[in-house]
C-alpha cells in the first residue's frame, strides 16, 4: 500500500499536539474576547474560532495521530503479505493481502455487514458479499486443518477441498498461523470497543 502524506499530516508530525492546557487556554480566549470586540473584529474572531475548530477538531486530531502511528510505527514498511501484525496501527494500515484475510474473521465480518466499521473502505472489495465463516472462500483458506476446541472440552480438525483461486497461491502453514494470530489481536481490540481496526484514518468504532 503506498501511503502519500497531506501537508497537515507533515504539520502534525513537525510540530506535534499541542498541550491539552494550550487548547483550553485558547478555546477560553474564544469565547470570552468577542463580548469585548467590534462587529468587524468580532466576525474576524468568529473565522479565527471556525478554522481553529477545523485544524483542532477531534477528527483532525485523530488522523494526526494515525499519521504518526503510520510512520512511526514503521506500519508503511510492512511487506504486503499474509504476516502476523502486532499492534492497531499495522491492522489499520495492513496490506490488501491481509485486509483480505481480517475482512474474513467472522467477528469482523459481521460488523462489516452491519456497517458498524469501516472496512478498509478505500481499498477492500468484498469478493463475496453476504458469506461469511465457513461460507466464505478466504475464511475457510485460513482455516485449513486448524486444530479448534469445541464446546463439550473437545477438539475438530476441518479441511475443505477448494479449488485455489486463479491468480494465487495456497497459504503455507506457517501463514495460516500468522493470519489467525491477527484474528485475535483484531478481535481483542474488537472487544475494548473503542478504535475500529479496519480504519485506516484511526477512526473509532
Amino acid at each position: 500500500m503506498v501511503y502519500t502524506p497531506a501537508a497537515s499530516d507533515f504539520d502534525a508530525l513537525a510540530f506535534g499536539n499541542p498541550h491539552p492546557g494550550t487548547i483550553e487556554y485558547i478555546q477560553r480566549k474564544f469565547e470570552t474576547l468577542p463580548q469585548a470586540l467590534s462587529e468587524r473584529g468580532a466576525a474576524f474572531m468568529a473565522d479565527a474560532r471556525q478554522k481553529w475548530d477545523s485544524f483542532m477538531g477531534s477528527d483532525a486530531m485523530r488522523k494526526a495521530r494515525a499519521v504518526k502511528e503510520r510512520l512511526l510505527g514503521g506500519s508503511i514498511y510492512l511487506p504486503d503479505a499474509a504476516m502476523l501484525y502486532e499492534n492497531l496501527s499495522q491492522v489499520q494500515n495492513a496490506g490488501l493481502v491481509m485486509q483480505r484475510y481480517i475482512m474474513s474473521e467472522p467477528t469482523v465480518r459481521k460488523l462489516y455487514h452491519e456497517q458498524r466499521i469501516d472496512g478498509y473502505s478505500t481499498t477492500y472489495v468484498d469478493p463475496q458479499p453476504g458469506r461469511i465463516g465457513e461460507e466464505d472462500y478466504n475464511y475457510r483458506q485460513v482455516m485449513q486443518g486448524a486444530v479448534v476446541d469445541t464446546e463439550d472440552g473437545g477438539w475438530v480438525c476441518r479441511t475443505w477441498v477448494d479449488d485455489v483461486a486463479e491468480g494465487e497461491v495456497a497459504l503455507k502453514f506457517d501463514e495460516r498461523s500468522s493470519i489467525r494470530g491477527t484474528w485475535d489481536l483484531v478481535r481483542w481490540y474488537v472487544e475494548q470497543g473503542k478504535d475500529d481496526p479496519t480504519s485506516s484514518e484511526g477512526g473509532m468504532m
